[in-house]
């Protein structure tokens, strides 16, 4: 016997159920699977006879369950307890989302150390679409010096919603400060709402865009290093990101700021 629930937002009992899944699902304890616990939304639970903890989780990230962007594919985390799968509880989960994602196409994002997982969505007709890298940067160490003076300054602006505040930059030329010459986010947990220090936090780095005109010049390099020195000056601990393996000129930038690949994900359409 089974029962799913389902929760537009979780409470504490859930929160907690559902690291407790994670963590039994990492191959290391310390490292549990990525899942957008601030950002998902709807979440299903699924619990069986074998105990009060949930077996299974599924969720589906986006801004409004109800309103699900139709021209984008969903994307999608499903976990299962490792002494509990093959036993149908994934295509249970995965029947009860449906019905709400319609004709979208689902996305899963998986870790190459996942086999269950990869296992699973080919066992239910999933196909790779895309490879990507997790790349990660402690702030505490050394910065790359930049080797010329430097010809941007950075804007910020903030905002606060639902636990993360999201860090919004933007790079400007210095000889001419109304030209924008690149773009980024990076969104930090924070049950403050919003706070001028941020010590010890984690970010996540993306929305990373030059202006198409200065692509080529290094900007995109002089950028980043601002935009990390200032982090460090925030107190943040570290940021990680995600970047495709086929997209070589991201990839080269990132490693030489220090970044390292942590993991490589898989997503597969459905």
């Amino acid at each position: 016997m089974k029962t799913i629930v389902r929760a537009d937002v979780l409470n504490d009992r859930q929160k907690t159920e559902l690291f407790s899944l994670l963590a039994a699902c990492a191959p290391d304890p310390a490292r549990p699977p990525a899942f957008p616990v601030e950002e998902a939304s709807p979440f299903f639970f699924l619990y069986s006879e074998d105990g009060p903890q949930p077996a299974a989780v599924l969720a589906l990230l986006s801004e409004d369950a109800g309103s699900l962007d139709p021209d984008e594919p969903v994307e999608c985390f499903a976990f299962t307890r490792p002494a509990q799968r093959q036993k149908g509880f994934f295509s249970a989960l995965l029947q009860e989302c449906l019905p709400l994602v319609g004709e979208r196409d689902l996305l899963f994002p998986f870790s190459h150390e996942d086999e269950a997982g990869r296992l699973a969505l080919e066992a239910a007709g999933a196909e790779i679409a895309c490879t990507e890298y997790r790349m990660e940067r402690a702030l505490d160490a050394a910065l790359p010096r930049l080797l010329r003076a430097p010809r941007l300054f950075l804007g910020w602006e903030e905002t606060a919603k639902a636990g993360v505040l999201t860090l919004s930059c933007r790079a400007f030329l210095r000889s001419d400060p109304r030209r924008e010459a690149a773009v980024c986010r990076i969104d930090v947990p924070d049950a403050r709402g919003g706070g001028a220090n941020l010590p010890g936090a984690r970010g996540c780095f993306y929305g990373f865009q030059v202006a198409p005109a200065l692509r080529g010049q290094k900007i995109g390099e002089e950028t980043l290093l601002l935009t990390l020195k200032a982090l460090r000056g925030r107190g943040l601990a570290s940021l990680f990101l995600h970047v495709s393996k086929d997209n070589t000129a991201a990839l080269g930038l990132y490693q030489k700021t220090g970044f390292r690949i942590t993991e490589t994900l898989s997503y597969y359409l459905y």
